[in-house]
């Protein structure tokens, strides 16, 4: 939550491609790093809290880039769907997002029948098949906004093509009011 603006903003400046696959390669080390320490510790006796500070960090770490998946996956939809569709697309990201909350933990509970070491494994590569899998399929670059137009007014440009305009005008100035920038005014 805390990172999800910095990556949107990124995702803004760098594109919504180099975002998602830095964030993916960010959460798969960091999976991996939280995988190899559990593992790790079923084995060898460590301390208490050299194991709890050890998965703070990088449960953190997952979470700090995990939200760059969200956020800029968001962005690509609005920026590649159609206003008429894009609620749709963007709603199909929320319910993915809800399966893999339902269905991820019945899956590790199933691995771990095998092994306690199995559900770990899998999370920790199961990233690496996602950055190979949008390395392939993420387009290079977005629509680019008209030249004459500074991003914050291309923003507005863009509010503006769509059918709620008013509606997203109030939004974006509850949003963006701690940051005394009000792109509608």
């Amino acid at each position: 939550m805390l990172s999800s603006r910095p990556w949107g903003e990124l995702s803004d400046r760098r594109g919504r491609r180099v975002v998602l696959l830095s964030g993916l390669v960010g959460f798969a080390i960091a999976y991996f790093m939280m995988s190899a320490l559990l593992v790790y510790a079923m084995y060898y006796s460590l301390s208490v809290w050299l194991v709890f500070a050890g998965l703070l960090l990088t449960r953190g770490a997952v979470g700090a880039c995990y939200a760059a998946i969200p956020s800029a996956g968001q962005a690509l939809v609005a920026d590649h769907v159609i206003p008429e569709k894009r609620a749709a697309a963007i709603a199909s990201l929320g319910a993915a997002n809800g399966v893999g909350l339902v269905v991820g933990p019945a899956v590790a509970a199933m691995l771990a029948q095998h092994s306690l070491e199995l559900p770990l494994y899998v999370i920790a590569v199961l990233p690496v098949f996602a950055i190979g899998i949008m390395w392939k399929i993420l387009p290079g670059k977005g629509p680019t906004p008209p030249q004459h137009l500074n991003p914050l007014k291309y923003q507005r440009y863009q509010i503006t093509q769509t059918h709620g305009h008013r509606i997203c005008c109030h939004v974006l100035r509850l949003y963006r009011a701690d940051h005394g920038r009000f792109l509608c005014d």
